[in-house]
């Protein structure tokens, strides 16, 4: 009744009322004759999901101003909080926030964290959260702090990498305008797929370049699959990918090999094995200073002169002499070194092939 139920002697020693700081005062007392773990243990095996639900929704009521850094310690201590599902890989279950001190952010991210995290997503548990000093991430910071570096580790498959960096990517600008560093992080992030490994994005080139379309025709050297949207590349062409201008001496290796084992393999039309030959010729011809850069040890021309990549002419020209026989290549293509510049072709396509540009 009103008339004695403010009476210190009720309310601090025999009675608490059925209120927020009741209840609290009640638990309290519980711990101090029973023990903490005692007062947890039963909170966790005696009560049901919603009956933990409504007392966290209570105890979220009482203000800072109204908790002693004892009943704060104690509440600290309480299995009031959830966890996000499958963080930490686990199931979602009660726990206190000391066990878990840190809350995930109130947008569902679309796979699971290797950190248990708790959930704070409805008003009570973050009114909660904030009564109590939980430290809650936010998007930006569960990704740079927690996501990357599970990326980073091979904690994920394959498959879950492609789906939060597809996420990432589709939100690149929103999470840029809140963390700047963000670009850099992803700048140095292994997510894109390359042959059986997750390489970064300036380990590719751009497509929206038609002389580098035709010169890595056929090699992994370009995103493929979702991450080559258009939008997509927008992204990826601002945290790395590599221009015309960046093209590197062992790149222009290993396009030569390519086309030589195209030739041995047959299962390349011959028509876009032309292109591509065709495309790396006028690359060189256009960054005539990449031959003498280092690859392998020496010069990229040392390099490519002994691999079948180059294309020579199929019939003598028009200026060629009449009188003297035309040599006649076994295929369309040959190394360099054995072959002979246009400008001789009138006097050495006798006995040897004659490049074709």
């Amino acid at each position: 009744p009103e008339y004695i139920q403010s009476h210190p002697l009720v309310n601090k020693h025999y009675v608490y009322s059925p209120s927020y700081m009741g209840i609290l005062r009640a638990l309290h007392k519980l711990k101090l004759s029973d023990g903490i773990k005692t007062v947890c243990n039963k909170l966790l095996e005696s009560t049901t999901s919603d009956e933990k639900t409504a007392l966290g929704r209570v105890l979220s009521k009482i203000s800072s101003y109204e908790l002693t850094d004892e009943h704060r310690k104690f509440l600290q201590l309480m299995p009031l909080f959830q966890t996000i599902d499958k963080s930490g890989e686990k199931q979602s279950h009660f726990t206190s926030c000391t066990d878990v001190d840190t809350a995930g952010p109130l947008e569902v991210l679309p796979v699971h964290v290797s950190k248990p995290l708790l959930d704070i997503s409805s008003q009570a548990s973050s009114s909660l959260a904030t009564l109590l000093g939980v430290r809650q991430l936010s998007m930006t910071a569960l990704l740079t702090t927690i996501v990357f570096q599970d990326i980073e580790s091979a904690y994920y498959e394959l498959a879950d990498v492609q789906t939060v960096m597809l996420y990432v990517l589709r939100h690149y600008h929103s999470f840029v305008e809140l963390d700047s560093s963000i670009k850099d992080t992803l700048k140095g992030l292994p997510f894109l797929p390359k042959k059986d490994m997750l390489v970064t994005a300036d380990r590719f080139y751009d497509p929206d370049h038609e002389l580098l379309q035709k010169l890595f025709l056929g090699e992994e050297s370009f995103p493929t699959g979702a991450y080559a949207e258009p939008s997509l590349i927008a992204i990826l062409r601002e945290i790395g990918l590599r221009s015309v201008t960046d093209v590197e001496p062992e790149d222009i290796e290993e396009t030569a090999y390519v086309i030589q084992d195209m030739l041995l393999g047959n299962d390349m039309p011959l028509d876009k094995i032309v292109t591509k030959s065709s495309a790396m010729m006028i690359y060189l011809q256009k960054n005539e200073s990449k031959l003498t850069e280092e690859c392998q040890g020496q010069p990229l021309y040392k390099s490519i002169r002994g691999i079948k990549w180059m294309r020579c002419l199929g019939q003598k020209p028009s200026i060629y002499p009449e009188a003297l026989s035309w040599y006649q290549a076994e295929d369309l293509f040959d190394k360099p070194c054995n072959g002979t510049s246009k400008q001789y072709g009138n006097i050495i396509g006798s006995v040897k092939a004659v490049v074709a540009a």
